[in-house]
């Protein structure tokens, strides 16, 4: 009678190929957790990242509605210019928009040109509670500090500096988005003779720069098609992006490139406030705009070009003809 007990007792316990099953079992279990646990995780912050944006486009909606019609400028600061009231005009087209100059300085120039977000340049002194977010001016003293932001036109309807960051940057910055510079203008970015403009008139049939005006809601002809705000990034660490994200319309050059935080991931807002995650159709491309120096222009070679096609096509569609005829 002990023995067959005894025997019962042995067979109820678990062999080691047993256990060792068991835990290779539990472990499967646990990376399988972590891995969902992780991708949760990221599409809770690109989930954060349209929301973020979709208020900034949203607040640009409000001020248009506040202010007789007329959009957010894109920039960051005022354009360079000379005297007050110059203006220039390459070929005949793309006149100028006038702003008052304060006297000895920028201070009011930027508040009259309707920047979303106002830049502190270092060397101002006049600047009450300015505190520069690294410490000081370095290198490009125009950077961005918490009180730049709360002077933008767009702070009242947002009112949170979180807004203005993305939950997916990886970089100590106070602000992560930058506006479409075809939106919210007379001249796309406000560019001077020198740049790519007078030729984007020609390629573009535009003699008089009408369909690049956008300086009023009204002048937008498609709002859900077109580029609000993007995600942007140039490497610069604490450095902010200056001006408004901008494109050639003409060929497949990028001056600024959309921020790859989340593998092939660029969230993106639309003037009439929705948001948008667009997956990058070409690697290739991702790896070098993720490797490119700072302040570096991208002209890709021979292809299709499909994202920048994307881009391309929600700058200003309606006032711009599509790259290809028939292109959503």
């Amino acid at each position: 009678m002990e023995r067959s007990i005894h025997v019962n007792r042995l067979r109820r316990a678990f062999s080691l190929t047993e256990l060792l099953v068991v835990i290779a079992i539990v472990s499967v279990l646990i990376a399988l957790l972590v891995v969902a646990i992780q991708k949760v995780q990221a599409t809770s912050r690109s989930v954060g990242c349209q929301s973020n944006q979709r208020q900034i486009a949203l607040a640009c909606v409000a001020y248009a509605t506040d202010h007789a019609g007329r959009l957010v400028s894109p920039r960051t600061d005022k354009p360079d210019t000379g005297a007050a009231g110059s203006g220039f005009d390459p070929g005949g087209g793309c006149p100028r928009l006038y702003w008052p100059t304060a006297a000895g300085g920028i201070a009011n120039g930027p508040e009259s040109y309707h920047c979303w977000v106002m830049m502190v340049p270092g060397g101002v002194v006049n600047e009450p509670g300015a505190v520069y977010y690294n410490g000081g001016p370095s290198g490009d003293t125009r950077q961005e500090t918490e009180y730049a932001i709360t002077r933008g036109r767009l702070w009242p309807y947002l009112g949170v500096l979180s807004a203005y960051r993305s939950p997916l940057d990886k970089q100590d910055r106070l602000r992560s988005y930058s506006l479409n510079a075809f939106v919210g203008v007379q001249v796309p970015d406000d560019w001077i003779a020198s740049s790519p403009v007078a030729q984007w008139q020609a390629d573009l049939g535009e003699g008089d720069c009408g369909s690049f005006n956008t300086t009023a809601m009204a002048r937008v002809q498609k709002p859900a098609m077109t580029l609000c705000s993007i995600v942007e990034s140039k490497q610069q660490g604490l450095y902010s992006n200056f001006g408004g994200w901008i494109i050639d319309p003409t060929q497949a050059r990028w001056y600024d490139w959309p921020a790859l935080w989340d593998g092939l991931i660029v969230t993106h807002s639309n003037v009439d406030g929705s948001s948008t995650a667009y997956e990058m159709q070409d690697p290739a491309l991702v790896e070098t705009m993720r490797t490119i120096p700072p302040n570096t222009d991208l002209t890709e070679p021979g292809g299709v070009h499909a994202d920048w096609l994307y881009f391309r096509n929600r700058l200003l569609p309606g006032n711009i003809a599509n790259a290809i005829p028939g292109a959503p």
